[in-house]
């Protein structure tokens, strides 16, 4: 059985979804905590953004797609907070915390399944292209990290570029 979650139009709720309850998100929410001890699951037939100071899913399950059936859409979760946010022990401040629960994060996976590759030749800060060793079919809008090796082999740096 799905339900829905009503009445989280305002912004700064709190949220408790209990132990054996299943809920189906099907709307975008601004919340200013939510407690996930049932099954929180993303609708996948739509966009979904959820903006929250502290998530906890204590026990419980967050689903964000499958392994068999990926969430195909865009799933953001916003995490709020300030220098002076309330930490909550162990957890801390602006935490997405995880406990004795199963949390599935599951997007669309890329064409060919690579999500990663080496770069042809050095990249100039800045640069408008980059030369791979290998073909990609990222999606126009992507987020690609540039990273940089150390000698000692270390990432001691990166840069961001959108597709």
């Amino acid at each position: 059985m799905r339900n829905t979650i009503p009445g989280v139009e305002t912004t700064g709720d709190s949220i408790w979804i209990q132990p054996g309850q299943r809920i189906l998100l099907d709307a975008s929410i601004h919340v200013y905590m939510l407690i996930v001890q049932g099954t929180l699951e993303f609708d996948d037939s739509q966009d979904l953004h959820v903006d929250a100071n502290y998530i906890f899913v204590m026990g419980g399950a967050l689903t964000v797609g499958t392994e068999e059936k990926p969430f195909e859409h865009d799933a953001i979760i916003t995490l709020h907070g300030s220098p002076v946010s309330q930490e909550i022990p162990v957890y801390g401040a602006k935490t997405l915390s995880c406990r004795f629960c199963t949390l599935d994060l599951h997007g669309k996976p890329p064409l060919d399944g690579r999500t990663h590759t080496k770069l042809a030749q050095t990249a100039a800060k800045g640069a408008s292209e980059l030369w791979l060793t290998e073909p990609v079919d990222w999606a126009v809008g992507s987020d690609i990290i540039v990273t940089s090796t150390a000698a000692n082999g270390t990432m001691e740096e990166f840069d961001e570029v959108m597709v």
